[in-house]
């Protein structure tokens, strides 16, 4: 069950359900189980998702993130919590938490989606 559990939209309820159908493998769920599109995604990253990140890997995304933020709205307070911020070696996930300075009023919208869009860029 601690296998299933690793699919990523997958709950111990989910997990107890696909053992008791009869499935022991990655396999057997990708190709017998009902699965949502969440756990889909899960099933196909399973080994990224699953996979630690290194502090130092982390720090060169922290950095990354940072300086492409700024060039899309200048001035905003990046911190990089979880894991990280508790001085751990290797982390599950990356969570930044991302404010602006100055008090200016921002729709998330409108700080997250042109970030999201150039970092997508930044990847190809």
């Amino acid at each position: 069950m601690s296998l299933f559990a690793g699919v990523w939209g997958a709950g111990v309820e989910t997990s107890k359900q696909w053992f008791a159908q009869g499935f022991r493998t990655l396999d057997h769920l990708r190709q017998r189980a009902r699965l949502t599109r969440t756990q889909q995604i899960g099933l196909k990253y399973y080994d990224d998702f699953n996979t630690r990140i290194p502090r130092d890997e982390v720090t060169r995304i922290e950095t990354i993130v940072r300086q492409t933020a700024d060039e899309v709205v200048p001035g905003l307070r990046i911190e990089t919590c979880g894991s990280f911020r508790r001085l751990k070696s290797s982390c599950g996930d990356i969570d930044m938490l991302i404010t602006v300075k100055d008090g200016r009023k921002y729709n998330h919208e409108a700080i997250l989606a042109p970030l999201i869009d150039k970092l997508k860029q930044i990847g190809n």
